[in-house]
């Protein structure tokens, strides 16, 4: 029987536009998927950050999805989060997910890197440790936080005005908590947009993540939809947007045709976005089986994941994304041969240039 392994991933992996790669080892072997459960205080895995945003960014924070295996961080543990000098850093753990002895199998983790130069990575271990109740705080934004946040959609339509406002959400506890603790809240925040006499659109929705960090970023994760499946006549609209932090506009478009059963969406942050890649251990993410065991000896080149990017960005102008054309050939990805009769397979592939099997 011949062995395979996959390959795809790993070029969409790379290239993930949340900014979160996988460090791979050297030697390319399979990991062994069983494993002992780490002590109290002993390493499960780590991560190393890579500032590609600010020169040199003082208690930059990021956030990230981290998958464990079984039992490696039990119910009733948490994480700390110690530097190679033996420094801790704040960490927040939102866990998300269990296996089904209930111990950690996904989490949410922000950590708050102190002195991130743009030069040097910043490798981080991820260390089995008790669980404390410190992590925890009320659900509920508080009013220093409220005071603070304003974040604002604004639509015009042909001639009347649409507004979907963050802070009103809030304050009309209108929200669910995603992430919170010492160091971020995020709320997840959805409602038609409404005209200044606070009558809703038939149609146009807004739906949101906001999230704030304890020091002082403010993350808008915001899409627009018109995709109401039983409303009364369905349509296609054209509008002006424009989304707010208080009187600054943070983004902007004009004449936006946007299609009924669609949405569009943006990112945006208040004042400056803190750019961090988080390599994440390969081998660790394949002993969780939360992926296959790709074969780590496949290196996809820059210049290769660069054509990919480019050719999944297709902007034709009107603001709107779409596919390239299914026949568009991207040199370098890689093509199998030698397909396996009847088994919709190939044993042997081609990435960059370079044969494996």
């Amino acid at each position: 029987m011949t062995t395979r392994r996959w390959t795809g991933f790993v070029i969409v992996f790379a290239c993930s536009i949340t900014q979160v790669q996988a460090q791979d080892p050297s030697d390319g072997s399979r990991p062994n998927a069983e494993s002992v459960t780490p002590a109290d205080g002993a390493k499960v895995t780590s991560v190393t950050l890579r500032n590609w945003g600010r020169a040199d960014a003082n208690k930059l924070p990021v956030t990230f999805g981290q998958v464990f295996k079984s039992g490696d961080v039990p119910k009733g543990f948490s994480l700390k989060a110690i530097r190679a000098t033996g420094n801790e850093v704040p960490i927040q753990v939102d866990a998300k997910a269990t296996h089904p002895d209930g111990s950690m199998r996904h989490a949410v983790i922000t950590l708050l890197a102190p002195r991130f130069d743009a030069k040097t990575p910043f490798a981080v271990d991820l260390v089995k440790r008790s669980a404390t109740a410190v992590e925890s705080q009320p659900a509920g934004p508080s009013a220093a936080l409220l005071r603070d946040i304003e974040a604002e959609v604004v639509l015009s339509i042909d001639g009347e005005r649409y507004f979907a406002s963050a802070r009103e959400l809030l304050a009309a506890k209108n929200q669910t908590t995603w992430l919170n603790g010492p160091l971020v809240t995020e709320w997840r925040l959805a409602a038609a947009f409404k005209d200044k006499t606070g009558n809703p659109h038939p149609h146009l929705a807004m739906k949101s993540a906001l999230r704030v960090y304890r020091s002082g970023e403010l993350r808008f994760d915001v899409a627009v939809e018109n995709g109401w499946a039983f409303a009364p006549a369905p349509q296609d609209y054209r509008y002006d947007v424009q989304v707010k932090f208080g009187d600054e506009v943070a983004y902007e478009k004009l004449n936006l045709l946007h299609h009924h059963l669609s949405r569009w969406r943006k990112v945006l942050w208040r004042g400056v976005e803190p750019k961090v890649l988080v390599n994440q251990d390969m081998r660790y993410l394949i002993e969780t089986r939360a992926i296959p065991a790709y074969d780590l000896r496949v290196k996809i080149s820059q210049q290769t994941l660069d054509t990919y990017a480019k050719a999944l960005a297709v902007d034709e102008g009107d603001g709107n994304h779409r596919r390239p054309p299914r026949n568009r050939t991207l040199t370098g990805l890689g093509r199998g041969t030698n397909r396996v009769a009847g088994s919709g397979c190939y044993g042997h592939y081609t990435c960059d240039g370079k044969s494996f099997r």
